[in-house]
């Protein structure tokens, strides 16, 4: 099991110095959802989060507010830059 609490930092500190990947999804969502980059930021530097996992039981990120925002992030065993996966903006569904 990974120390959550220190990947969740190491995410932290790759993002706020601009070094992580977004997926195409993740990007489409944003701009489906009037999400900026900013905002994604801040999700993810000032939030909570917890680890979960997706359907194929992969171990995935999420930053999230009070107000249902969440960010989705993967950072795989051997991965050396966190991927913003999707977006959720207000609890919407669709991912």
């Amino acid at each position: 099991m990974p120390d959550i609490i220190k990947e969740a930092e190491y995410i932290r500190n790759m993002v706020s110095n601009g070094m992580y990947d977004i997926s195409t999804h993740a990007t489409q969502r944003m701009n489906e959802r009037n999400m900026f980059f900013d905002e994604m930021e801040d999700i993810i530097l000032n939030h909570k989060f917890k680890l979960a996992k997706d359907d194929g039981n992969n171990e995935r990120y999420e930053f999230y507010t009070n107000t249902k925002d969440k960010i989705i992030v993967a950072l795989g065993s051997g991965m050396m830059i966190p991927v913003i996966v999707t977006v959720i903006k207000g609890g919407s569904k669709n991912e």
